[in-house]
């Protein structure tokens, strides 16, 4: 008598074992970030933003003061305006692992599930979004063109205790530079 040991097969393209589950599902899961953060991506370039005031955006002028030039001093005098072109998504999980990713196989094997921020611009202004930490995404926000930024980098230090950094006139100077905000002096008459 001879022992015979019986092999259950699968079909074609069904898969038993759990591990294989485990990684299907999360392939799955995946995708789906990249194709959610690619449509929002597009969406936000195709809005029509309605307002075509396009004062901060010009790189040639985007500072608005009565002074010809501006010194790291005079940034907190300013009111920044930002670029009417522009805008800040949110997304539950860290959407740079998925940048530069053209096939499936460039995907990363799991995504960091922290928040993260794109700055978009509308196609029309020829810019590719941009990937920007959490104080940035929250300072442009709270641009409005009528609060100086000394009085945003205050709203941002007693809320989140965030800000209170030396070098915060470079940073402004830096989202200037960037084309994200342009400055403008502010009317104390008004």
């Amino acid at each position: 008598m001879t022992d015979t040991t019986i092999f259950q097969l699968s079909q074609p393209g069904t898969f038993s074992d759990p591990l294989t589950e485990v990684l299907r599902n999360g392939a799955r899961v995946l995708l789906a970030q990249a194709v959610e953060a690619e449509i929002a991506i597009a969406a936000a370039e195709k809005e029509d933003l309605g307002a075509r005031d396009r004062a901060g955006c010009d790189p040639l002028f985007r500072l608005h003061s009565r002074r010809w030039a501006a010194s790291n001093l005079d940034f907190g005098t300013l009111a920044p305006v930002r670029d009417p072109r522009l805008r800040i998504l949110s997304f539950d999980y860290d959407v740079s692992s998925f940048r530069g990713a053209t096939t499936v196989a460039d995907f990363p094997p799991a995504v960091a599930s922290h928040p993260s921020y794109v700055v978009v611009f509308r196609k029309e202004a020829n810019r590719n979004p941009l990937i920007v930490d959490a104080m940035t995404a929250w300072f442009l926000e709270l641009v409005d063109g009528r609060k100086t930024v000394d009085e945003i980098v205050r709203q941002l230090d007693r809320e989140a205790s965030i800000s209170a950094s030396a070098s915060w006139a470079q940073w402004i100077e830096n989202l200037f530079l960037w084309g994200l905000i342009g400055l403008r002096q502010v009317n104390s008459n008004a």
